[in-house]
């Protein structure tokens, strides 16, 4: 038995995991600059973008990574319906300006966690 991994992680994964991990910790960094000193960097770009490239690696990292985790059925579709009712009351609740498309937005927004999983859990 030894402290360090003894699964051999592929090329892509570690970068993935990499990825991640840096365009997490630089969108808390940008956050916390933001919330210090109003519109420092808010004003010259959107710290959003790191979540969405954060998105994107943790995707790719999932789809990659060799250790897979094995849950529950049940659980999974218990927390599944969890995260798409708070979508969906979170969605309806914000969505006053999509107008006549609310009810549109509001039923994608119930359909993202699954679609993050089929996503995941998907074939090359």
């Amino acid at each position: 038995m030894t402290l360090w991994k003894t699964t051999k992680e592929t090329a892509s994964a570690i970068l993935a995991q990499t990825g991640f991990i840096v365009s997490l910790v630089s969108l808390t960094i940008f956050w916390l600059a933001d919330i210090v000193r109003p519109g420092f960097v808010s004003r010259y770009f959107s710290p959003h973008v790191f979540a969405v490239i954060a998105i994107g690696f943790g995707v790719w990292w999932l789809r990659v990574r060799t250790k897979k985790a094995k849950a529950h059925p049940w659980l999974r579709v218990f927390v599944l319906l969890f995260f798409s009712v708070l979508f969906l009351f979170i969605a309806w609740s914000c969505g006053q300006g999509f107008g006549a498309f609310r009810f549109v937005f509001s039923i994608l927004a119930f359909f993202t966690p699954w679609f993050i999983v089929r996503l995941i859990e998907s074939k090359k």
